[in-house]
């Protein structure tokens, strides 16, 4: 037994069968079990307030008015459609940008900037600035994509940079033009890694949805956690573990799509 234990404890070993899948669900329980035992009860005789943390129920029984009064599905679709606007417009400069940056020494010095703030300026400094250059709707979408194009440029212009030489060298010998060294060597070389870094930018988008709908916004998802955080406690619980589920959702839906654009860097 002792012996079998120790197996499971050896060092980057993955484990067998279902036991992570059912370690983790034993985790969660203890969490959901601990949650109850807090705030089960009359609300004065509770651990903790329900002002700070709604019971198991009392969350479930929200769900009905979350959907109906709150339109919650509607506002999913709001913010759904906002990250994607967002996610897209980033890709459509970064990715062109980081290819010509991760080829061209000039071209890199010259939107260096652009690298060093995506390497030391945080993100939520950048609300105050969409603030002051856009307006409405705008806005919004301005900050998910400056927040998408910032975490992606260097991950792009490092896709690019790793493409192994021999390959250029290659490609140069049978008479390639520097054109075909861009979109038919380093780019698609390189798509792999920029499908990768798209996929965790999406991540990053829908993370910082709560942000970027929590000031001046009428509608999504964000709206309704900022929104419920004072009166209806309940509903935020619910949002938040709403963005979590889409988050996850869709990372595994795009790790899924990239397994089959690109078999080859699965094998």
């Amino acid at each position: 037994m002792v012996g079998k234990v120790g197996c499971l404890f050896q060092i980057r070993q993955p484990l067998p069968g279902l036991l992570g899948l059912g370690l983790a669900l034993v985790f969660t329980g203890l969490v959901l079990a601990a949650w109850w035992g807090i705030t089960r009860g009359p609300v004065e005789e509770r651990v903790v307030s329900s002002v700070i943390l709604p019971s198991p129920q009392e969350i479930a029984e929200s769900l009905p008015d979350l959907i109906s009064r709150r339109q919650l599905f509607e506002n999913i679709q709001v913010s759904l459609v906002r990250v994607l606007k967002g996610w897209g417009m980033a890709l459509l400069l970064v990715i062109p940008l980081g290819l010509l940056m991760g080829a061209f020494g000039p071209v890199r010095a010259f939107f260096e900037p652009l690298n060093v703030i995506a390497g030391y300026l945080p993100l939520i400094t950048i609300i105050p600035l969409t603030f002051a250059w856009f307006q409405g709707e705008s806005q919004k979408l301005a900050f998910l994509t400056m927040a998408c194009f910032f975490f992606m440029l260097p991950l792009v212009i490092a896709a690019i940079e790793n493409v192994e030489e021999i390959f250029l060298n290659t490609a140069q010998t049978l008479g390639a033009r520097r054109h075909d060294l861009l979109v038919r060597v380093l780019f698609p070389m390189a798509l792999p890694e920029i499908y990768s870094a798209a996929r965790l930018a999406f991540g990053i988008g829908w993370t910082w949805i709560i942000v970027a709908e929590s000031l001046l916004a009428d509608a999504g998802i964000g709206f309704i956690f900022m929104s419920s955080y004072r009166f209806e406690k309940p509903h935020m619980y619910w949002t938040a573990l709403i963005i979590l589920l889409i988050g996850f959702a869709a990372d595994q839906f795009l790790g899924w799509l990239g397994r089959r654009l690109f078999p080859y860097r699965y094998l």
